[in-house]
């Protein structure tokens, strides 16, 4: 699942797994938290149905195997907006969520700070989560090749995630693992 808030970051957290992740067997995710009191107060291109549209246009080619999924938060829940993207996560089975690294309130004045929701997530993630800084094109990098990073502390949840990094990485890349106490 692709995180989607219409930030220049989440589009490049969909560009990244459209280019790089996913692949012909996957079926790719769309999810957008959206708050209808909030909705008038957004940029055109952070609004709901622009979201949704503009990822239908990206993934068009993927035909039955894209789909666009929504929760409405209204302010009532004792929960957070942020949680809305767990449960979209725990309701349809997702082996990964991939997010950019802020969101629509844009970079932090230290560019080493993620956005609030970014945080959230890896905290109260139920499944892996991938992080995308920036979109880069693989394509300008020597070798065609990235490198990843993961943090592992023996959790079964880190276990799941270097299994699943193994998956989705190309053979040239270069995997550094961190362990964690």
């Amino acid at each position: 699942m692709v995180c989607h808030d219409g930030s220049q970051s989440s589009c490049s957290a969909l560009q990244e797994t459209f280019d790089n992740l996913i692949t012909k067997k996957d079926t790719l995710m769309v999810g957008h938290v959206w708050n209808q009191d909030k909705e008038q107060f957004l940029k055109f291109d952070m609004k709901r149905d622009y979201i949704r549209e503009m990822t239908q246009a990206l993934c068009i080619s993927m035909q039955d195997r894209y789909y666009y999924a929504e929760a409405h938060h209204d302010g009532t829940h004792t929960d957070n907006i942020k949680a809305h993207l767990n449960d979209l996560a725990l309701e349809r089975g997702i082996d990964i969520s991939v997010v950019g690294w802020h969101g629509r309130k844009g970079e932090k004045e230290d560019n080493t700070v993620m956005g609030t929701a970014v945080a959230f997530l890896t905290i109260e993630a139920v499944c892996p989560i991938l992080i995308v800084k920036d979109h880069i094109d693989r394509s300008k990098k020597v070798n065609n090749a990235y490198s990843h990073c993961l943090c592992f502390d023996g959790s079964e949840q880190s276990v799941k995630s270097l299994y699943l990094i193994r998956k989705v990485i190309w053979p040239q890349d270069k995997l550094v693992i961190i362990i964690c106490d």
